[in-house]
This record gives C-alpha cells, sequence and structure tokens, in this order.
C-alpha cells in the first residue's frame, strides 16, 4: 500500500502494477518518471482553503535514486495505471481535520469504510463541506420564463412579441412571467450523488451528519426530485439559471457529477485520460496545527496568517508601494501585538542529510522575522515522524539578530500535541514573557 510522505519499494510496485522481471521494473520507473513530471491540475485537487497551491510533485526521486510519494493522497489515474495513495497518519486523522465547517461529525470506524475504495471518504467529505456552503442561504432554485399572450399583462411586457401580436389582435400583449422551480437539473444531480453516497455508506445516515437547516434543505431536494430520475446531461446543468445566491451550487454540481461518473475511482477509465482526486495533507496539517494552537495557547490570539496577514518585505524609497507579501502560517498576538510567528511545515525533521530543515525554509523563517521585528522568535512545526533529531534538542536557534527560530516535532494525537506545546511554551524564560497571562 502507497502512503504519503513514503518509500515505494519499487520491485513491489512494478510486480503490482506492471508485472513481474526486470522488463516490469523499467516500466515502473517510466511511468513514474512520467508522473513525476505530470502537473497536478486544480480540479485534481480537493482543495480546502483558497490558499494559493504550491506545485509539487506527486511521486519523485531522490539524488540515492531511490523514490517516494509525496504530500498528496487520494486516487490516481495515470496513462492506464491507477493507484491509490493513503494517508500515513490513518484515515482519521484526515477525517478530524478536513474543515466541514466544523459542524459534521465524521466516524471513521470499519463500518465507515464500507465503500469501495477509501477515496469514496474523501469524495464522500468534499460533497458534504460543499453543500454545507451552498444551503447555508438557500436551495438550487432555478428561474423559469414562462411566456404569455393575452389581454393583460403578466409580468414583464415582451416589446417585439406585442407588435407581432397586436398585428392580429390590437387587444393582445405579450408578456413574461418567472417563477422559481427547486425541480431543475442542478437539484436533480445533487440528489443523485446523495442517494450514491448513501449506498457507499449503508450503515450511516448522511442527514445526521448535516445541521438541521442544511438537511431539511437537502431533504427539500430530495421531495421535489421525481424516483427514478436519470442523470441530466450536461448540457442541461448549463442552461439551469440559477440566482445570485444560489450560484455556490455549481461546484457542488460538478463534484456531484463527478461522483456519479466515477470520476477518479473507477479503474475502467479512458486510457488516454487521467482522472485524479488528491488531497494535499500538508493543508490538513495547518489546519491540525492551527487547532492545537488555539487551544494550547488559551491567552494569546492564534490567528491564521495565510488569511489574516498583510505585511510586506519591502517598501520604496517613496514609501508608497511594497514588495514581497509575507503569510507566516500563524501570527500570535498579545493586546494587539504580534509576539511571535510560526510555520506549519509537512516534512521530516531529522539528522540526515535529505531531512529538513531545508535552506528555503530557513530563508523564508528569517524574512518573515525580518519584517515581524518586534517578534522575539517563530517556530516551526513539523510531525513527529519518530525519526532521531537532535535539532530539536537546542531549541531555540539564534540568529545574528537576537531572534530565534524553534524546531518542534508535533505529535499527532491531539490531546497529546496541546499538552506538548503549551508545556514547550511554558518551560524557558523568553517563552514565559511571550505568554505572560497564560
Amino acid at each position: 500500500m502507497l502512503k504519503d510522505c513514503s518509500p515505494i519499494n519499487i520491485d513491489e510496485f512494478a510486480t503490482a502494477y506492471f508485472g513481474k522481471g526486470k522488463n516490469a521494473i523499467e516500466q515502473a520507473k517510466s511511468w513514474l518518471t512520467k508522473l513525476a513530471k505530470a502537473r497536478i491540475e486544480d480540479s485534481h485537487l480537493f482543495k480546502l482553503s483558497d490558499k494559493t497551491f504550491e506545485d509539487e510533485p506527486i511521486v519523485y526521486c531522490d539524488h540515492f535514486g531511490k523514490w517516494w510519494t509525496g504530500r498528496f493522497i487520494g486516487s490516481l489515474h495515470y496513462e492506464g495505471v491507477s493507484i491509490e495513495i493513503h494517508p500515513r497518519f490513518g484515515l482519521k486523522f484526515v477525517a478530524d481535520n478536513i474543515p466541514l465547517n466544523n459542524f459534521i461529525p465524521v466516524e471513521t470506524n470499519a463500518s465507515f469504510s464500507s465503500g469501495e475504495k477509501f477515496i469514496h471518504l474523501l469524495q464522500a467529505m468534499l460533497w458534504l463541506n460543499l453543500l454545507a456552503k451552498a444551503a447555508k442561504h438557500t436551495v438550487p432554485a432555478v428561474k423559469i420564463n414562462k411566456a404569455h399572450t393575452s389581454a393583460i399583462s403578466r409580468g414583464r411586457i415582451d416589446v417585439q412579441r406585442t407588435i407581432k401580436a397586436r398585428i392580429k389582435d390590437p387587444s393582445k400583449i405579450a408578456s413574461i412571467s418567472s417563477h422559481k422551480e427547486i425541480n431543475n437539473p442542478i437539484t436533480t444531480t445533487v440528489v443523485l450523488a446523495y442517494f450514491e453516497i448513501q449506498r457507499w455508506f449503508p450503515k450511516h445516515n448522511l442527514l445526521n451528519w448535516l445541521p438541521e437547516t442544511i438537511g431539511l434543505r437537502l431533504q427539500q431536494m430530495i421531495d421535489a426530485t421525481p424516483r427514478h430520475s436519470p442523470i441530466p446531461k450536461t448540457r442541461d446543468i448549463k442552461g439551469a439559471r440559477l440566482g445570485s445566491i444560489a450560484k455556490a451550487y455549481i461546484p457542488l454540481t460538478r463534484v456531484s457529477l463527478d461522483i456519479l461518473k466515477n470520476k477518479g475511482i473507477s479503474e475502467k477509465s479512458d486510457e488516454n485520460k487521467s482522472s485524479t482526486l488528491l488531497v494535499d495533507v500538508a493543508e490538513l496539517w495547518e489546519i491540525y496545527i492551527l487547532s492545537v494552537l488555539r487551544e494550547a495557547l488559551i491567552n494569546i490570539d492564534v490567528l491564521h496568517g495565510t488569511r489574516e496577514g498583510d505585511k510586506f518585505l519591502l517598501t520604496d524609497k517613496s514609501g508608497k508601494y511594497q514588495l514581497g507579501k509575507l503569510l507566516p502560517d500563524y501570527i500570535f498576538n498579545i493586546n494587539g501585538n504580534t509576539a511571535s510567528i510560526g510555520d506549519a511545515k509537512y516534512k521530516r525533521l531529522g539528522d540526515a542529510p535529505w531531512m529538513s530543515p531545508k535552506r528555503d525554509d530557513l530563508y523564508q523563517m528569517t524574512a518573515y522575522l525580518s519584517r515581524y521585528s518586534s517578534c522575539e522568535e517563530g517556530s516551526f512545526y513539523y510531525p513527529d515522524w519518530g525519526d532521531d533529531c537532535t535539532i530539536t534538542d537546542n531549541n531555540p536557534w539564534q540568529l545574528a539578530s537576537g531572534q530565534s527560530i524553534n524546531f518542534i516535532k508535533v505529535p499527532i494525537d491531539k490531546s497529546v500535541a496541546v499538552s506538548y506545546l503549551r508545556q514547550f511554551y511554558g518551560d524557558s524564560v523568553h517563552r514565559k514573557k511571550l505568554i505572560n497571562n497564560f
């Protein structure tokens, strides 16, 4: 089984997908080389935020000739070969940290994995997340226009048709009335996708995963959809005229069609096309660290810097223009002042040459601290992979500016992580200054 950020056993991989023998190994390496160069499209990604995606390879070969998976999990079909990359920290870690609007409880017990592949779970959570956003304010009612020709107006007057009508009968007026219809191709697509997901997980009621308001709107859509409705055609979906508020259903409809067509799941995909659904675990790690920090440092305002930061590295001599926007993952504020910053790194921290800290990461943190000059320190947060590492034993590492950098290995168990960081930030003297109210 392939797992993210893990070595690929080339012999086992070749045997599983290309057969046995030396030729199969060469075929496997050739396929991996092509995949390493392939670009990941936005449509392939289950994006958890609006953060700009950093182009990273799905697989790569290190300087020693060893193949590795990158930081993605999910299902991939590429040039006739279908693979899955599973989460090295387990499905529960993924389910617990995908931000389903913070109200959809997801249990990842054995029965939950009753779908054909674990990618079903990712697609189901993506679908639920988009449904929660779309159905927050309305159902996908489509505007329907109906033409009338009579002695009275029943809506907006159609001038051209009125002129033609009055040639035959001067008493006639052509008008157009509008009403909103829930039974439409958008609703049908969403409802059919709901039924498909429900078949994946027959022991769970999806309506119980949703808050009451969202569940009621979904039930409205189900009630409005005739039984045994066929999958709407793409042209019919594109022709549906949604109101401005209901346009949030467009991405949900797109994912619903993928679910109904088994995109990213079927191993019988078109040989000439690649179909993919991937999750960037680095995004999950960033979300996880934010949650841990906010729970551990209860007296500090921990901001999500990629959303709330606005500092620039450079300002021109006139002071009018700025260059090089800096967005650390976390900004620690005390009484409105920035006291520290932090950055999540989904990388292996250790003493081996191929492990972090990487030079570009050190430059990045130095740039952050240069701009946030009032901060005494900045911190990197790495997963605790279980690797030997003396770097963490020598925290904090000092810069010539007098500022310092911490390299922190954070446990995967959230309760353990909260206790660990709470103790870490309470141990040293200058950290006590940072959290003097803690």
